[in-house]
């Protein structure tokens, strides 16, 4: 019952901690984005982000494309955004392609990250006219790129950098907040105590039980003597 009530006690306080840290941390998803009006936050005008606002029907896509437009926070280029979001006189929150936002997330002199989950995903592929002969070719090849890693050493190789990020869909200067081994620590160390507690519970009654097997109990008025019955 008392270890029930400790664990129960610390995972509440854990779940508290990590309240408190995610509130506190800032913009953490697109979501947060959307229901907030004290960051700005836009994407490059007339691109296929803009669109998957406009035409969405998803309600908070739908009210962000409102706030975009109301505050015009649209930039004309990827590199204008990127530069609002290093500015540290200009809160903004860049809306682009993860694959650019990760890279430059990644470079010096990280004062930058992206946030959140990934939304409106879309593939790339390379264009070949209909009925190419090299249509199966090239999609054979790039399946076994993918599937002995290639692929990820590729993108390893030139998208590593100094700084190392989560990786998501906006970039903004907020950190994120992960549930790291030092948050979790008190639950190895509640482990750890309770088998060290459980170890020292076994060796005692196993004292015990040594000792009454090398020196078993004789209850008063019962004696041993030899008789011989054919007396």
């Amino acid at each position: 019952m008392a270890v029930t009530v400790i664990i129960a006690t610390y995972t509440a306080n854990l779940a508290a901690f990590l309240t408190v840290a995610r509130m506190s941390s800032g913009i953490n998803s697109v979501e947060d984005l959307a229901n907030q009006k004290k960051i700005p936050y836009g994407t490059v005008s007339n691109s296929q982000p803009e669109s998957f606002f406009e035409f969405s029907k998803i309600e908070h896509f739908a009210r962000m494309y409102d706030f975009m437009t109301s505050r015009n926070t649209f930039v004309e280029t990827s590199e204008e955004g990127i530069q609002r979001v290093h500015d540290p006189n200009d809160d903004y929150a860049f809306i682009w392609d993860s694959a650019v936002l990760d890279y430059e997330a990644e470079q010096e002199p990280c004062e930058i990250m992206t946030v959140g989950r990934l939304f409106g995903k879309i593939g790339y592929g390379f264009g070949l006219p209909m009925q190419s002969l090299y249509t199966e070719r090239f999609s054979l090849e790039i399946m076994k790129l993918r599937k002995s890693g290639e692929i990820d050493k590729l993108k390893r190789k030139w998208y590593d950098g100094p700084c190392k990020h989560q990786i998501s869909g906006a970039v903004t200067t907020a950190a994120g907040n992960t549930l790291d081994f030092k948050s979790m620590a008190g639950v190895f160390y509640c482990l750890f105590g309770g088998v060290m507690f459980g170890c020292l519970v076994v060796l005692i009654e196993w004292c015990v039980a040594a000792h009454k097997e090398v020196h078993p109990h004789k209850p008063e008025g019962s004696y041993h003597f030899p008789f011989n019955l054919l007396d």
